[in-house]
Parts: C-alpha cells; structure tokens; sequence
C-alpha cells in the first residue's frame, strides 16, 4: 500500500489528469464531505487526507500538482489543466488542517465521526474548512468535461494547504514563497466572511455576506518575567514573579483601544449603512464624521466585531507558571498574547507604542509569530462576479467589502500583490458561527449545495466573459 502510494505522489508532482473512476464520480458531496471530516488532520497531521483528497481528485480528472508532501506540510493543486500550461489561474484556496476538538463531552456528535442527521453534517472541519474545500472541488469538478471539449480562457485550481490554523508557515508560506510563478494567479478566493442574518439593525430578516478585501495581521507573543524570589510564600514579598506580571495585564484590559478609520473600513461602514438605510443607516454611513466622533466609541461598542474592524485587538490567551507546590513563590511566568493588527499598523510600531510603554521593562516580549504585512486588495471584476454568484443564489442578499478581523491564507497572496478575496458562500445561524473552533461545529447538506452552486455560478460567469 505505500509502494503504490509512493509511485501515485511521485506522479502527480509531474502535473497529469487521472482517470475518472466512477467511485469517485459517483460520490455525492455530503458522502465526501463526511469521509474527509473522519481523518483528524489536526495541525501537524495533514498529509493522510492530504493523500486522500490527492487521490480522490486525480480519480475524478483534475490535473494534480503536489508541492510539498510531509506530514505536517502537505500541499497541492487540483486544476482543470495542468499549471505548465501558464493560463491565467483563478485559485480556490481551503486549509486541511483543523483545530483540536473540544472535551468530547461537549460534543453532542463525535467530533471526528462525520455524522449525518437529517440535514446536517456534524464534525471538526464541517466549516472551517474541509465543508468549504468540498464546495470549491466540486463547483470546479462541474467545469471538467467542458473544459477538454473547449480550450478556456482561465485555469481554475483548488489549493489544499496545511498549517494555516499554526500560522501558514508550512502552507501558505511557502507555496507563496517557492510555486507562486507556478500557480499564476490573477485572483485569489479563500477564507472570509459568511452569510449572517440579524446584523442590519433596520433590516434583522436580510441576509449580508462579508467579503474580506483586507485582514488584521497575525502577530502572536509572549511576555516572559524570570526573577529571583524569595522561596517560602508564607513571607509577603515584592519579589513576585506573578504579581509583576499580573499589573501589566491588568493595564492591558483597562486600555481604550485607539480607533482608526481606513479607506476599507470607511468602504465597509459606507456600505452597511446603505444596506441598512433610514437614521441608524446614515449614521453608520457617515460614523467616522467629525461632528459624529465624539460618539463613535458608544456606538460601535454595542457591536464588538464591528469595533475591531477599526481597532487593534490584544487577547490575552494563557498564563502559565512552571510547577511548584502551593506554598512556593514562582519565580517565573509567562503570558499569551493573540494581537491583530490592522493592517496599516507595522510591528514595531505596535510593541513600541502599545506594550513598552504598558509593561514592566523586567518583561521580556518575544515575537513567537506573525503575518506578512499586505496592503488590501483593490475591489476588481472577480469581485463584481463573486458579488453577482452570491446575489443569484441568495436573492435579495448584500454584499460589504470588508476587514475580516482574523488572519488567514489570504494575506500571503496580498503581499505579493495578488487580489484576493475571504468568502464563504453559506448562511450561518449564531450557534453555527460560534461553533467554528468550538465544539459541535456543523453545516447543513443545503448550506454546502448553496455553497457549490454559488462557486459553480462564479465560474460560469468568468468563462462567459461577463465582467461588469
């Protein structure tokens, strides 16, 4: 079995179309959506599925590319003609890795049983992003046949990439840093916002898809405090590791975020309150107006996700002390932090302006990681052409243009200068939304059709040539 899995990965390095079998042909998406949600491919363990969604994919008659095949980086291409050829790519990018699942208690399904109740697909991936891979594959699968009777005027390629929940660097790094030119790229349509319903204060019942142009960038650290304490806790003492770190967190959480308005978010806010229209409308249209600051706080406080569209954020993530008893002072602590950036906000302005001056200077501040800086991406026809597959197969939906307030795949390719666009076509309810790296993580068997639909839609309409 890895003789034959050997010479398979050996071969599709070389770029080649398999044949069709009708295992895979026949198989429905929920049956291979379900299949894939039963490999764990947590951080670090992709290459299984990798190697699985690679055979499924040259079965079904793509033209496979891999990149690179480790275990905790394994990456490739499915494309509807091999990448030798030079076409001007589109590219669907997903991630086959995935968070760990929760205490199972939590679970109602297995979190890696794939489950199917009545029309919903229960499992870790069912969302982000092994349901969105599925969409993308079998929305391109649909162009196949059309594709070796006429030459196209684009390649399609769906780009399987791992490590993007552990910071890309073993996926979209490197596929960036080394196969870029390979891949030729035009355009780029990964993770991002979804359909919600109930955030249009005048309009609760319309659906509105976010579509990422930008994103905060990434930048994780830890605040390290090492010193020499008196040993015995039953003697109060200065000399606390924990105390001195326990301040600088306390002047982190009572900081007032400083808010900055940029060309994307001030497009975003332009945009939601046209979709919303009458008063609230026109004050979110206008919010960042002079005579309307001085209110501005109050309001986007009553909605977090918007205020960090226009904030950097600071999370504090852990604590830890090495082991000791209770009644031993630790003599050293560490702190977690997860900060996005907007994207205009360099590093060392952040940790020069923001931590250094909140911290004890006894603190050290270790960059453990962070994404490429990445300017937005200019609002172009394959956006009006996303913007117009998803108003089709959601009638009376809007779409914003928006900063996605996590980071992801997207912003390697922005930093190259590659449009790229965060957009997932289905509609989600709170409880689903909240279940992405949480537990019961879940999506409906008509979210992942709508989701096929609205991809196959897209393509349709980039080989007839109807750009606005």
């Amino acid at each position: 079995m890895r003789y034959l899995t050997g010479i398979l990965l050996l071969f599709s390095t070389l770029s080649f179309a398999g044949t069709d079998l009708d295992s895979t042909a026949s198989k429905s998406p929920t049956e291979f959506l379900r299949e894939i949600i039963r490999y764990p491919s947590v951080s670090g363990n992709e290459k299984k599925l990798g190697e699985f969604l690679l055979k499924e994919a040259t079965q079904m008659g793509f033209y496979t590319r891999v990149f690179t095949d480790k275990d905790s980086s394994f990456n490739f291409a499915a494309s509807l003609y091999p990448l030798s050829q030079g076409k001007p790519n589109i590219l669907f990018i997903n991630h086959i890795d995935v968070v760990q699942a929760d205490d199972s208690s939590l679970w109602r399904k297995s979190p890696f049983a794939g489950v199917l109740e009545n029309d919903t697909i229960w499992g870790r991936g069912a969302i982000d992003m092994k349901g969105i891979a599925t969409m993308e594959l079998y929305a391109t699968k649909s162009m196949l046949e059309e594709s070796k009777q006429r030459d196209l005027p684009y390649n399609v390629t769906v780009l399987f990439l791992s490590g993007e929940e552990s910071g890309s660097k073993l996926g979209g790094k490197i596929v960036t840093e080394k196969f870029l030119a390979e891949l030729n790229p035009v355009t780029v349509f990964g993770e991002g916002g979804v359909g919600l319903r109930n955030v249009l204060p005048s309009k609760p019942d319309k659906i509105v898809f976010f579509m990422s142009v930008a994103e905060k960038k990434n930048l994780w650290l830890m605040l390290h405090l090492k010193m020499d304490a008196q040993g015995h806790a039953s003697v109060p003492s200065n000399k606390n590791a924990n105390k001195i770190m326990f301040k600088a967190v306390s002047r982190f959480e009572q900081r007032k975020p400083e808010i900055n308005f940029s060309k994307t978010s001030r497009r975003m806010f332009r945009k939601f309150g046209e979709a919303n229209g009458g008063v609230q409308g026109f004050i979110l249209k206008h919010i960042n107006w002079i005579i309307i600051r001085p209110f501005r706080r109050s309001i986007l406080s009553r909605e977090p996700l918007l205020l960090s569209t226009v904030t950097n954020t600071i999370q504090l993530t852990s604590i830890q002390n090495p082991y000791c008893p209770p009644n031993k002072i630790a003599c050293q602590v560490a702190a977690y932090y997860d900060c996005r950036l907007l994207p205009s906000v360099k590093t060392k302005y952040f940790l020069k302006n923001v931590f250094f001056k909140l911290i004890n200077p006894k603190i050290q501040v270790e960059v453990l990681d962070e994404s490429p800086d990445a300017k937005p991406s200019e609002i172009n026809d394959y956006y009006h052409l996303m913007e117009t597959a998803l108003k089709q197969n959601f009638p009376g939906a809007a779409v914003i243009p928006t900063l996605f307030p996590a980071s992801t795949d997207n912003d390697y390719f922005r930093s190259y200068g590659i449009p790229a666009f965060g957009i997932m076509p289905i509609e989600l309810d709170k409880e689903s939304l909240e279940s992405v790296h949480g537990a019961n993580e879940k999506l409906s068997v008509k979210n992942l059709n709508r989701g096929i639909n609205t991809y196959s839609t897209f393509i349709q309409l980039l080989m007839e040539g109807e750009k606005k």
